[in-house]
């Protein structure tokens, strides 16, 4: 559901007359940086890079195939509320000074299946 709230895609999307599961098509736009084309067009570019990142890393997390692997809801809720302050404090100093470059992250340690269906109980 992370995924959806961040893209504003549904859980599973046509394209070309296939389906395709939110979670592979974010996964190599993440791979490659681009993480202004996986946040939800109608913020139209208006949020902070930083926690647009911890946000999309959070959601990556949620879906690992491996249950034990995925964190608690605690522990998404802990980083939910970091994306808060992260925000708010590029909402405050909007205007101002850019946000500087930030580093890619690479997604490719995260072990999703290839014809995902999403993650199974714990």
């Amino acid at each position: 559901i992370l995924l959806e709230l961040i893209t504003g895609r549904g859980a599973v999307t046509r394209e070309e007359e296939n389906d395709v599961h939110v979670v592979n098509w974010v996964l190599p736009l993440l791979d490659s940086g681009d993480i202004h084309n996986v946040v939800d067009p109608r913020l139209q570019g208006d949020f902070g890079i930083v926690s647009a990142w911890k946000a999309a890393e959070t959601a990556m997390t949620c879906v690992h195939s491996v249950s034990i692997q995925r964190p608690s809801m605690d522990q998404v809720l802990a980083d939910l509320k970091e994306c808060l302050i992260l925000e708010l404090s590029h909402e405050k100093a909007k205007g101002g000074v850019g946000q500087g470059s930030i580093s890619r992250r690479s997604f490719s340690n995260i072990y999703v299946d290839s014809e995902f269906s999403g993650p199974s109980a714990r």
